[in-house]
Formats: structure tokens, sequence, C-alpha cells
């Protein structure tokens, strides 16, 4: 997302669009090009991301002259809404912008065709539903944008070594965006991950298996009284964000761990709990969390009998 960023030709004045459902990864390189350029950056507000109409014009209205980039999510982060990338890939070019996409909690978890999703760029991260080593991840660039776009990064393999200098042209193809060396290691690891995936596990069972379990882990969990879930059941990856009246989302997420063993993690500006949900989950592991959660959601902090908690290490090392 920063390559993405910083490959415009930004100007002093430039506008810059994102949404309010952006993760820091998309926030952050922003900010840097709004310090760095003096460009306008606006929050256009879609709501929680599940009306496709809203959003579609509530990017009409801000695509205002002078709009370069457009850069948000593909399936948002905090309320695992699935936006229209391709519906706002058409909008953003007819303004003459760019369309950068942070496919972090789509890709590996659904289908996606890059070449019909309209993005100028869609980046990837390696470690979530790719199942990939920490660090590492991809930028497609398409080809409206391939030509034009400004070099993030440059080092040697920017341009064809030992041509002389300073007539040797830059690569015209994606090689021109690597700047050094890379983890070999962990391409291999990415390259392994993917190729269990799609050959040993299967892709589409994969898709198929985790919105089935995604979609049935927010309708249990929206039957439960004093639970609303906050993820738009219609337009939802596998992502499953939800409230437990009554309780603080980081309260919420200490009891659950308390009773039953949950992975999940709390959006705070929504106070909300959030959910990834894969196909290497069961339905009964499913069940166990709908069950803990019901538990929680028929009484309060105050009078549900606390569970005792083992620390095995302490985070207090000193």
């Amino acid at each position: 997302m920063n390559i993405a960023a910083w490959s415009v030709d930004w100007k002093s004045g430039d506008r810059l669009l994102t949404s309010n459902l952006e993760h820091a990864g998309t926030i952050a390189p922003l900010l840097a090009v709004r310090e760095r350029f003096g460009v306008q950056l606006e929050t256009v507000d879609i709501g929680n991301g599940g009306d496709d109409h809203r959003t579609l014009e509530a990017f009409e209205r801000a695509l205002l002259p002078g709009a370069r980039l457009v850069s948000l999510s593909h399936v948002a982060w905090s309320t695992g809404a699935l936006l229209p990338i391709a519906r706002l890939a058409d909008l953003a070019h007819a303004h003459g912008a760019w369309l950068a996409v942070d496919g972090a909690q789509s890709v590996g978890a659904m289908p996606v065709a890059v070449g019909e999703l309209g993005a100028d760029f869609l980046a990837v991260s390696g470690q979530k539903w790719l199942l990939g080593p920490e660090g590492m991840g991809a930028l497609y660039v398409g080809p409206g944008a391939l030509d034009r776009a400004r070099l993030t990064f440059a080092g040697w393999f920017s341009y064809e070594e030992g041509d002389a200098l300073p007539d040797s042209p830059l690569f015209a193809d994606a090689r021109r965006f690597e700047s050094s060396n890379y983890h070999r290691p962990s391409v291999v690891g990415l390259a392994r991950s993917c190729s269990w995936l799609s050959m040993y596990v299967g892709l589409d069972w994969v898709y198929r298996r985790g919105a089935t379990l995604a979609r049935r882990a927010a309708d249990l969990l929206a039957a439960i009284p004093g639970v609303e879930v906050v993820t738009p059941l219609e337009r939802m990856g596998s992502l499953v964000s939800f409230r437990i009246a009554g309780w603080p989302a980081e309260v919420a997420l200490e009891e659950l761990g308390r009773r039953v063993f949950v992975i999940a993690r709390t959006i705070p500006r929504l106070d909300a709990l959030r959910l990834s949900v894969a196909f290497f989950n069961t339905e009964a592991e499913i069940q166990r969390l709908i069950d803990t959660v019901a538990e929680l959601a028929s009484a309060t902090p105050e009078t549900l009998p606390r569970r005792p908690v083992l620390t095995i290490l302490s985070g207090d090392t000193g």
C-alpha cells in the first residue's frame, strides 16, 4: 500500500480519498503522502460498508477535480464488509483517479480475479489467508498504471545492469518496483503455502467452506438476544464483527478467553469483537464460541461468575 500511494506523481493541492473503515496499513501511507506533498486527504463516510448504493454515491460526491487516488480495502478489516471494488474502479477511472486496494482480508479467503476487479494496485498479505510467512506480501499493478506509476524505491533491479548511465531506461515491467534483494526462504514459504492451498486442499473448497462457516457464525451470533452483528450479512467475506450488550469489547474478549479457546481481536473504534473464520475451523469450534457468547450475553460483567486464570508466563519480565 506504501508503493501504491507513492506511485502517483503528487502535486500540492491534489486530492486523495479513502473510506472511514480503513486499517492502519492503508491509512499510514496516506498520512505520509499528505505530510510530504501537502495533498488533501479526505475520509469518505460509507457507514458499515454494507450498502453498495451508499458507498458509490458517497465516492461519486467526493471525486471532485484534483482527485488522483482512491485507496481502500476489498474487505473492511473492521466491519467485514465486502466493498464493490469493480464499480469503484470504474468510478475512479471516470474521474481520472487510480484505485489502490488492500486485499489483506480477501485474497486467499474468497475468489479474487484481479483482471475483473479493475484496480490499478492490489496489495496482498502473505501471512493471513494465504498461510505464508510473516512479512511477506505481493503487489499487483494493473496495465493502466504500470507505465505511468512512479517508483517508490529504486535499486539494481530498476535498470539493466551494465547499461550506460544516465540514458539507461528503467524496466518497463513490474521488475522496476523491486529495490533490493529479498528473503528467499520467505518467498519459497509463501509459494509453498499457496501451492498447498491450491493443489492439496483445493481453492474452491477453501472459499466455499470458509464462506459457509463465516455465515453460520454470523447467523448464530445474530440469533443470540443481546448480540449485535456489525458485519453486513449480505455483503460479507470471512470476517465477523459483533458486540455483546453491556460488555466492552476488551472485557468480553478477556472473559471469552477464560471460558473457551478462542483467537479473536477487538475493533476499538467500534467497540466490537472480530472473528476471522477460515476453512480449517470446525463446526464444533463455532458452536463452542456461540454457546460461550450466549453465556456472556445472558449476564453482565458484574453478575457473571468469573473463572480463575492461570498465568503461565507473565508479560512483566522486569
